[in-house]
């Protein structure tokens, strides 16, 4: 919802900010409104834990009830520190302690994956050398011309044919919604996984994944957590949620898999994850 309509909301007396809420909740109060305009608002207000920011910005939050109303919850996940949960449990004062993977099964773990990922490094990287390469903003603005998205493709369609040598239905895409069928290409088309996909085993048989991204968190959010003064650590998120998609594909078999990742940051991200001997933390226990 944009600034101005929120501004009218508060002018009309439809919602109120309680003050004395360290996160800032507001409340609807225009019981009589019949409109349809705030009518979505009206039913986030409902289920509570709707937060003004920076006067501008609403935020619908997942209710911390559903966590303190357990006497203990165990979420299994990797990567944690740099999860959004992580800071969504901070910003609501729930406690939470890390139970580790010991270090040696850790180093063990990365030492196979070493082995068994082929991670792409040649000349058709160079087009990802910016920081901003493949990110959103980038790829719109390569967008507003045929021949760049075409540059891309054509990348992608070679690597394949010349250097991973796997099958069409073996190969599999990303990127982001907007751009998927300005990134299609000969040979991977059929293959496109959702950026964010997780937890599913449908695409293990995938030998080659291409990963036309480079992730950043959306400003909105990072506003969000600001104001509860928690601050989000965009490089652990990033890998976090680089990991993810990338285990979609066969090697969570524990088989070979070829990988394209023309972004510097994001490979850059992975090769120093996989490289590093220490330990990170696979589960936590929210208490």
């Amino acid at each position: 919802m944009k600034p101005d309509d929120i501004k009218i909301a508060f002018k009309q007396g439809l919602i109120v900010e309680n003050k004395q809420s360290k996160t800032g909740e507001v409340t609807f109060t225009g019981d009589e409104y019949q409109g349809r305009y705030y009518a979505k608002l009206k039913q986030y207000c409902d289920t509570a834990n709707v937060v003004y920011v920076n006067d501008r910005l609403l935020v619908w939050a997942f209710p911390p009830e559903i966590f303190q109303n357990f006497k203990s919850v165990t979420v299994l996940t990797y990567q944690f520190e740099g999860s959004l949960l992580a800071a969504y449990f901070k910003y609501y004062d729930i406690p939470y302690e890390v139970i580790r993977m010991p270090a040696a099964i850790e180093r063990s773990m990365k030492l196979k994956i070493k082995k068994l990922l082929n991670i792409y490094d040649g000349r058709a990287n160079n087009i990802g050398n910016k920081p901003t390469a493949f990110s959103v903003n980038w790829l719109r603005n390569k967008s507003k011309n045929a021949n760049e998205t075409k540059k891309i493709t054509k990348s992608v369609v070679n690597l394949i044919r010349r250097n991973f040598l796997t099958k069409t239905d073996e190969n599999a895409y990303t990127t982001f919604k907007e751009f998927k069928f300005k990134l299609k290409g000969k040979g991977y088309t059929n293959g496109f996984i959702s950026v964010n996909e997780r937890a599913t085993n449908e695409y293990a048989n995938k030998k080659t994944m291409i990963y036309l991204a480079n992730r950043y968190l959306n400003p909105n959010i990072i506003d969000f957590f600001r104001s509860g003064g928690i601050t989000i650590d965009e490089e652990q998120w990033a890998l976090a949620e680089l990991i993810q998609w990338v285990w979609r594909g066969s090697i969570r078999k524990d088989e070979p898999m070829n990988l394209y990742i023309p972004s510097k940051r994001m490979r850059r991200l992975l090769t120093g994850w996989i490289n590093d001997t220490g330990s990170s933390s696979t589960l936590q226990k929210a208490a």
